[in-house]
């Protein structure tokens, strides 16, 4: 099974391209609510705060800015000078942006491996973490630094020094991802297509491209278990409405809500018609984790009902029924679909 519920996924990942939505979002709420002003004194007055507001970020625009040009030196085959012909900006920038993100990143780290090695905080030995306090590579400090949050104890560990965790996590993954370095993987964690079970390797297909929604895993009937031996699930969840920024901030996206919404009538649909298909919904302790990041969607079948669905006739279903029936509220790239569907 793929299980992605615990792995820091959840945090969103912008794309290389931002679709209209995501992109003008934030702006356009913003303008909206503005415009919304009804008296004209007070819409002025707010105009006003709203652009003093816009001022005041300028310096944490700067920061990012420098944070990605120094990413972007770490990227495969990359040099300061290089990124500063990109940019069209001086190496004198660059090496200015560079040398003050490293040593905001190397300290962070540094807090944070000090963290983790003591006594019960991680289950990764103090001696593998140590050598990260003494590397001189962030990427290196990134690496150890995510080997040993993987397996952290958050109860022992107190609200501030886990904030220094979580920030340095965030860090970490970003800056492995712009260097192109693989994030090493806790014990008994597995991603990728080949981890998919073949029996899901269709539905998982069809998941990928439901938008605005995070799958998570895919879980084949466990035949040594009697209770369990004919059940198959698929969980997901919804993506915050901005990118880089969760739910609590943004909301749930807007196209993650209707496929949401458009699955759970589905299957609802289906269990109407006498299929072993139902919904499930859960959530972790929101107060252990982070507000809004809690909340899971699951859709689960039993192949030993009176009258089963197996998870590649759910996906076929699935598509006949927004593609061929009109009922889909958008457009999608569906994969080829499963053999059954040319039976």
């Amino acid at each position: 099974m793929t299980d992605r519920r615990d792995d820091g996924q959840r945090r969103t990942v912008p794309s290389e391209h931002a679709d209209d939505y995501t992109q003008g979002l934030r702006t356009e709420r913003a303008l909206a609510w503005l415009t919304a002003v009804p008296d004209p004194i007070d819409r002025v007055r707010s105009a006003d705060a709203l652009a003093e507001h816009a001022r005041s970020v300028q310096g944490d625009i700067g920061r990012v800015r420098r944070q990605a040009i120094y990413e972007a030196t770490l990227r495969p085959g990359h040099t300061g000078e290089s990124v500063a012909a990109e940019l069209g900006i001086s190496a004198k920038a660059v090496s200015a942006a560079v040398s003050a993100s490293r040593s905001q990143d190397r300290q962070l780290f540094r807090s944070a491996l000090e963290i983790l090695m003591r006594p019960g905080v991680s289950d990764v030995p103090a001696d593998q973490l140590a050598p990260g306090l003494r590397a001189r590579d962030v990427l290196v400090q990134a690496r150890i630094l995510l080997r040993g949050h993987g397996s952290c104890n958050p109860g022992a560990v107190n609200d501030d020094e886990y904030a220094v965790l979580e920030q340095a996590e965030d860090r970490a993954r970003r800056i492995l991802r712009s260097a192109g370095v693989e994030e090493p993987s806790p014990a008994g964690e597995t991603s990728g297509e080949g981890d998919v079970p073949e029996l899901m390797r269709k539905a998982a297909a069809v998941f990928a491209v439901l938008p605005g929604i995070l799958p998570l895993y895919f879980q084949e009937p466990n035949a040594q278990d009697s209770d369990r031996s004919g059940l198959w699930s698929i969980g997901w969840q919804i993506l915050p409405a901005e990118e880089g920024v969760g739910d609590y901030y943004a909301g749930p996206h807007r196209d993650g809500w209707l496929a949401t919404e458009y699955l759970i009538w589905f299957v609802r649909d289906l269990a109407r018609g006498g299929y072993g298909i139902w919904n499930d919904v859960f959530a972790l302790p929101p107060f252990l984790n982070e507000p809004g990041s809690a909340l899971f969607f699951s859709i689960q079948g039993d192949l030993n009902a009176e009258k089963p669905i197996t998870p590649d006739e759910f996906v076929r279903d699935l598509r006949h029924a927004w593609v061929d029936r009109e009922t889909g509220f958008m457009g999608l790239n569906w994969p080829e679909p499963p053999t059954a569907d040319a039976e």
